[in-house]
């Protein structure tokens, strides 16, 4: 996330506009998605303790479900920048002096 905030400090480009989404996008579920499965597995074990049934929690399973998650995430950021891809913006002020545009 930290990567994300250094290039909102940039001047914008359309390198740095495509990466500012991205890595915002994708730093933020790396972050989450993972900890929603543990809670999830952990759910699940204490749901099924209260039936007195053994669970057994396979790690492969957890790390599908996350890598599941990021490549939907991955699918719906290159349809979004394909569709519409983020353009630059001047942002103009209106003040007493004369510039190149008038």
């Amino acid at each position: 996330m930290s990567i994300s905030a250094i290039l909102y400090a940039t001047p914008p480009s359309l390198g740095s506009c495509v990466a500012r989404q991205w890595i915002a996008t994708l730093g933020f579920s790396l972050e989450l998605v993972p900890i929603i499965v543990k809670v999830a597995a952990i759910n699940r074990l204490f749901s099924q303790s209260k039936k007195m049934k053994r669970v057994k929690i396979n790690q492969k399973h957890l790390y599908t479900c996350v890598a599941a998650v990021i490549v939907i995430v991955a699918i719906y950021l290159s349809v979004w920048t394909a569709a519409d891809p983020p353009t630059r913006q001047s942002d103009s002020k209106l003040t007493e002096k004369n510039n190149g545009r008038g």
